[in-house]
């Protein structure tokens, strides 16, 4: 019986999040794990390996290990100083305790996942590894916009982006603008980046609508909107509260409406600040559920507002599945989600208007909004589900593999 190929997949990302989900549903799939062996080296964090241990359904080959970590944006100038001069050893170092998993594991191909780029320098040292490992299968997954050469720092890894890009065998983006951006950073030509869609798979739903809204104060005809994203900057939690506002004043319906904002982060002190200085605490609900499948079945839809440093946000294809429409602003790969017309509206970034236009069309107008639901569940099923897209990366990894073997 011939011996399954091996695959070592390496991941560095501070907590369990959306860039990481590719990865478990890889790992969950009955179809990848009846063809392929493979191990997983990450670097460790409480949050991660919760995250991680929730999401892995099986015992799997991990390596847990300590590498570096970028600079907190709120130490002094002197410490982010020095954590930048001191990245040429830290690069070093994690290449050599990555270099010893991969050359102990022996895989055949090496899967690296990265958020964005240069995104984690451990992914790039990853590259590295493999080479000194004697590893020339080589795929680098990049999760958002590749970032520019425009700082001094930037400049002084080019050398490293030199190397990753005539390393690395295939690189794959979830969206084409991502992959536009990817191939502008590092020079690459079209055939080198593959675009390969995320995927989800579907959690169940443990508090039913009725129950979910009473639990709200939230009537059975009332309006609900959803918002699951981090408390960051770049999902413009900002102008969606304000748009809501500004929608509030112009709506005249005989339901009430809510907006659920689910999610955690640094500036959600900073939220709910605005939604007490616009007193909508009566219409905002801020919440950080376990299972957010019981928020996409509650309500009528999503809106993520994102402003920039998007991809190809989980969220959306969630609530595809679910057939719930989304609104959703023309930043990174989310107009490749959402056809504008079709299973949602499309909206310029920072534009509380037209976003607020947006909510109250969908508000409305509950023919055309169960219409864009329909739409986008029959969207999901045709291009974005769990056996077309793991489909196509075990495709990837048999061409591989096989290009291995005529050696």
């Amino acid at each position: 019986m011939a011996m399954k190929p091996k695959i070592h997949f390496h991941s560095d990302c501070s907590f369990f999040a959306g860039c990481e989900n590719m990865l478990s549903v890889l790992f969950n799939n009955s179809k990848f794990n009846k063809d392929f062996k493979f191990s997983f080296s990450y670097n460790f964090s409480k949050e991660y390996e919760y995250g991680l241990e929730k999401r892995i359904n099986h015992i799997i080959t991990k390596y847990p290990l300590k590498l570096s970590k970028p600079s907190s944006s709120q130490a002094n100038r002197i410490i982010r100083f020095l954590i930048k001069i001191m990245q040429p050893i830290y690069f070093l170092c994690d290449t050599y305790k990555i270099y010893k998993i991969i050359n102990r594991e022996n895989p055949d191909i090496i899967h690296i996942n990265n958020g964005g780029y240069p995104g984690a320098l451990s992914c790039s040292a990853a590259v590295f590894s493999a080479r000194l490992a004697g590893k020339t299968k080589i795929i680098y997954v990049v999760n958002n916009i590749a970032f520019p050469i425009k700082s001094f720092q930037r400049g002084l890894l080019y050398p490293i982006d030199l190397f990753v890009s005539k390393n690395v065998s295939k690189f794959i983006t979830a969206s084409e603008r991502a992959k536009k951006s990817l191939e502008k950073v590092l020079s690459l030509k079209n055939e080198k980046v593959l675009q390969i869609p995320n995927t989800i798979v579907p959690r169940k739903i443990n508090t039913q609508k009725e129950m979910f809204r009473k639990k709200y104060g939230i009537n059975k005809d009332d309006i609900l909107i959803g918002c699951v994203a981090l408390f960051i900057e770049r999902k413009g939690h900002v102008y969606l509260i304000n748009a809501f506002s500004e929608f509030l004043k112009h709506y005249n319906g005989k339901n009430n409406v809510y907006l659920i904002l689910d999610g955690n982060g640094d500036k959600k002190d900073e939220i709910k600040k605005l939604i007490n200085e616009l007193k909508l605490n009566k219409n905002i609900i801020l919440t950080e559920l376990a299972n957010i499948y019981d928020l996409y079945n509650a309500m009528d839809f999503l809106v993520l507002a994102s402003i920039e440093k998007e991809d190809f946000p989980n969220v959306i294809i969630e609530s595809m599945y679910m057939g719930k429409p989304v609104i959703g602003t023309d930043v990174g790969g989310i107009p490749e989600q959402i056809k504008d017309g079709y299973n949602g509206e499309i909206v310029k970034p920072r534009n509380t208007k037209e976003l607020g236009n947006a909510i109250l069309k969908l508000v409305n107008d509950k023919k055309y909004s169960k219409k864009l639901g329909k739409n986008g569940k029959k969207l999901f099923e045709d291009k974005f589900s769990e056996n077309t897209i793991v489909g196509r990366y075990i495709k990837l990894y048999n061409v591989l593999v096989n290009e291995r073997n005529k050696k």
